[in-house]
């Protein structure tokens, strides 16, 4: 059974169809996401008062890889997906991320475009502006009747986008395909967006290999739409078993490898992950993360793994190009969900002051993350939503902007080098430090002990 206070936020997770995005929100965010003036080094000690660096993160600002940069895989790209509630500071967290990495990272943003009217849409990538590439994720896979375990796309969003209400079958005339996919096109051309995915969606595992096969007659489909020289990502929603049955894993391998096309956005369906906000820890997906990475960078293909959280650092770390997350759970992991065993007329507990902690690489409560402050060795994050947060308590929407920086700053620590062993000591350190407090008073609780890390090291050795 699930806990109650990951019910409640599964409840405020879910509201697909809540429109949060106006012009005046999104003039606040904009706003917001100028006023940058932190210290660049958010693991160094407070600088004295009156003394922070003058910022320039705007048009004068660390110069930050293009979007060619990123389809070129010459940096690794972090991209931040829009979450469904809380998301006002996401334009100016992507800015904070782009003066803490130095630029030396790519930055984006992505959007459920299904699940947001055409307009709103629009207004939130462009308010990304220190993000570099810009998705609007058309979700074919959540069209009704794929097969998908996603949440269908609305009748209302559907209003929207008319292709959104059902997949053309393969065997229908080329004219009604190809006019399809360019419907698909050019909604996510008219939200700003300036890569495309394909419109390809949920590849399921029951007749893996006709799927497959769909999917990559799709995508050559939608290639031709596109053209030779449009930017255009391999759309492929995946069952959890193509990577984790090996016989699977290797006949997706053998189609990425063979393909002509260089650009992969590969999202995996995992079991559910207990706790929530938490870590992939299943050994078979994590085996099939690691060989999908080497695959891609040996046959140089840019691979980004949307929805992935930090099991997309790790794989960053073992060969792809990056990976998204969100400051919500659906966009940390797509995922199965448990079911809620509250009674009729029954609340649900408030939420969990979830506090994402990087001494660790895993979420813990926000009390317990400050019982760690005297404990040696120990470096508080020194960003300015934990900066807030000590200031005025906890908020939920700070701490959500801090766990994106933090995310973007992992990605930085290991760009720069050999990333496989930069991953590899950061793991081992934040493991030797679970060990130090094991024993202590400011042992772990058990439901926040991070087991995902002997599993990261076992794969990043």
């Amino acid at each position: 059974m699930a806990d109650t206070e990951d019910e409640y936020d599964e409840e405020l997770e879910s509201q697909d169809d809540v429109e949060d995005v106006d012009p005046e929100s999104i003039a606040e965010a904009v706003a917001n996401s100028e006023n940058i003036d932190d210290d660049p080094d958010i693991d160094a000690p407070p600088l004295p008062a009156g003394s922070q660096l003058p910022d320039q993160v705007g048009a004068s600002g660390p110069d930050m890889p293009t979007v060619g940069d990123i389809l070129a895989g010459a940096a690794p790209v972090f991209l931040v997906h829009k979450s469904h509630q809380l998301w006002q500071r996401t334009p100016e967290a992507l800015g904070v991320a782009r003066r803490v990495t130095g630029g030396r990272i790519g930055l984006g943003a992505v959007i459920r475009l299904p699940r947001h009217a055409p307009a709103a849409a629009r207004l939130f990538l462009d308010a990304c502006h220190h993000g570099a590439l810009r998705i609007a994720d058309p979700e074919v896979h959540a069209i009704a009747g794929t097969g998908s375990p996603a949440n269908s796309i609305s009748a209302k969003n559907v209003q929207h986008y008319p292709w959104a209400a059902a997949v053309p079958a393969l065997n229908d005339p080329p004219a009604v395909r190809n006019a399809w996919i360019a419907d698909v096109f050019a909604a996510q051309q008219a939200a700003g967006a300036n890569v495309l995915l394909s419109a390809t969606g949920w590849v399921g595992a029951a007749q893996a290999r006709n799927e497959l096969q769909a999917a990559i007659s799709w995508t050559a489909w939608s290639r031709q739409v596109a053209g030779s020289g449009t930017p255009m990502f391999v759309n492929l929603t995946l069952a959890g078993d193509w990577l984790a049955n090996p016989t699977l894993r290797q006949m997706l391998l053998h189609e990425i490898v063979e393909s002509t096309e260089t650009h992969w956005y590969i999202r995996v369906r995992w079991p559910i992950v207990d706790p929530r906000y938490g870590q992939l820890t299943d050994p078979a997906l994590l085996d099939g993360y690691r060989e999908l990475a080497t695959t891609a960078a040996l046959e140089r293909k840019v691979l980004v793994l949307p929805n992935a959280g930090l099991t997309g650092w790790v794989a960053t770390a073992l060969g792809a190009s990056g990976f998204s997350t969100g400051t919500f759970w659906p966009e940390q992991a797509f995922c199965d969900e448990p079911r809620f065993g509250r009674q009729p007329g029954q609340k649900p507990a408030p939420a969990a002051e979830r506090y994402f902690e990087r001494s660790v690489l895993h979420p813990l409560l926000w009390s317990d993350a400050q019982s760690l402050a005297g404990v040696a060795g120990y470096r508080p994050c020194q960003c300015r939503y934990c900066a807030a947060i000590r200031a005025n308590g906890y908020s939920r929407e700070y701490a959500g902007a801090h766990y994106l920086v933090r995310a973007a700053r992992l990605l930085d620590e290991i760009g720069g080098g050999n990333r496989r062993l930069e991953a590899l000591r950061i793991v081992q350190d934040a493991q030797a430090f679970v060990t130090a407090l094991s024993g202590t008073a400011n042992a772990l609780p058990a439901k926040w002990v991070p087991k995902h890390l002997p599993e990261w090291r076992a794969r990043l050795l």
